[in-house]
């Protein structure tokens, strides 16, 4: 009998054990409910023991780790930054502060003076005051050198009353430096919270990529400058590598697209992207993180498949609606003007339909080439089947 299968018979036996004695009669006692659960603990702790057991000397987890990276639902060689676990690790771990400050003080443009110099990571999960009411998890919160706190958090997807949590995340500190002490003079430090947002909350302005947003009075001023939210838009920033102008340009591009980079760019090559590249490296994960990795991967791709797979659904209602109403547009435009030209009822019927399909078929011909400029430009299939209007299987076509 092999080890995990040892653990997994131990765990049954101490189940058992465990409980009552009135409820022990009426646990089966049959062959196959015991090789069920017997196999169930068995799985449950078989990769637990041989992450116990795993000898971390050298060569043996190089070794391991590369063959992790060759498999082929992990085949990216960074990290996806929209992904719960790198983000965290990235932007929320003691090791790699340096690169949340960096981002910060570019995100805020932040000059020499008034730069974000140390930052000491807090307590993530926000409990509340009484029982039963509802508690707040951050992905990063911290407080710098000043006292400035910060709460950043990656959304993958549009929530109702997404801007109302906002709201409701900012007042954790404000709580926190009520209790502190008693002669707490009701002045705030300044407060942040900042939305890195894999969706688009604003249509209105599809070029704005980055909103900064205070509480002003009717006359447009500051009512409070210690009160800010920032939200940072992905899917809107377009610029290629090349079009990269400030280092904020530079951190938009990469969490955009690190994942679909396969090597270091010239253009982002300095001392702070360089460690996050070696940081974001899938090779240089242990076994535990690579574990958890993968988990936040799926549950991320399964999310976005979800999503394509509704936004394809809805172009398809939309381009049937729309072909439709054209046909219809053309049919009586042409049968009135056919009409007024003395032809025949049936002949103008069947000019008609001809000119509307062909009509049709023209707009289609018209999307399938626009898609192509876009994939000319380098532009991912999912955007463009957004844009478009065409399915990912007709752009894969083209």
């Amino acid at each position: 009998m092999n080890k995990s299968r040892q653990v997994g018979r131990l765990f049954f036996m101490k189940f058992k054990q465990f409980l009552k004695p009135n409820a022990k009669k009426h646990l089966p006692t049959n062959k196959i409910f015991i090789n069920f659960a017997l196999h169930s603990a068995e799985c449950l702790f078989a990769h637990y023991y041989k992450l116990l057991t795993l000898p971390h000397n050298g060569n043996e987890v190089r070794k391991h780790i590369k063959t992790m990276k060759k498999l082929p639902n992990n085949d990216e060689r960074y990290l996806n930054l929209g992904t719960d676990f790198a983000f965290k690790k990235i932007f929320g771990t003691e090791a790699n502060k340096e690169l949340l400050i960096h981002f910060l003080n570019c995100l805020l443009d932040l000059k020499k003076g008034d730069k974000i110099s140390d930052i000491m990571y807090l307590n993530t999960e926000q409990l509340p005051k009484k029982k039963g009411k509802r508690k707040a998890i951050f992905d990063v919160y911290c407080e710098t050198n000043r006292g400035e706190r910060f709460i950043v958090e990656m959304q993958k997807n549009s929530q109702k009353h997404f801007k109302d949590r906002s709201v409701f995340y900012s007042t954790f500190p404000i709580q926190e430096l009520s209790e502190r002490t008693k002669d707490w003079d009701f002045q705030l430090p300044k407060i942040y919270v900042i939305g890195v947002l894999n969706f688009t909350f604003n249509k209105s302005k599809p070029n704005k990529v980055i909103y900064k947003v205070q509480l002003k009075d009717d006359d447009n001023e500051v009512f409070n400058e210690n009160l800010s939210f920032v939200y940072i838009e992905i899917p809107k920033f377009r610029k290629r590598i090349n079009e990269l102008e400030t280092f904020m340009d530079k951190w938009l591009f990469l969490i955009k697209n690190l994942h679909s980079l396969k090597n270091r760019p010239v253009e982002v090559q300095n001392r702070i992207f360089n460690r996050l590249f070696s940081t974001a490296e899938v090779c240089n994960l242990n076994e535990f993180e690579f574990m958890k990795y993968s988990r936040s991967l799926k549950d991320y791709r399964d999310w976005h498949n979800t999503l394509n797979y509704a936004i394809e659904q809805e172009t398809a209602k939309i381009t049937r609606r729309i072909s439709a109403k054209l046909r219809k547009e053309m049919r009586e435009e042409i049968r009135k003007e056919m009409r007024e030209e003395g032809i025949a009822e049936g002949r103008a019927e069947g000019v008609a339909e001809g000119i509307a399909e062909g009509r049709v078929q023209g707009a289609k011909n018209t999307q399938k080439e626009i898609a192509r400029k876009m994939l000319n430009k380098g532009m991912d299939i999912n955007s463009i089947s957004e844009l478009s209007g065409l399915t990912i299987e007709e752009i894969n076509g083209i």
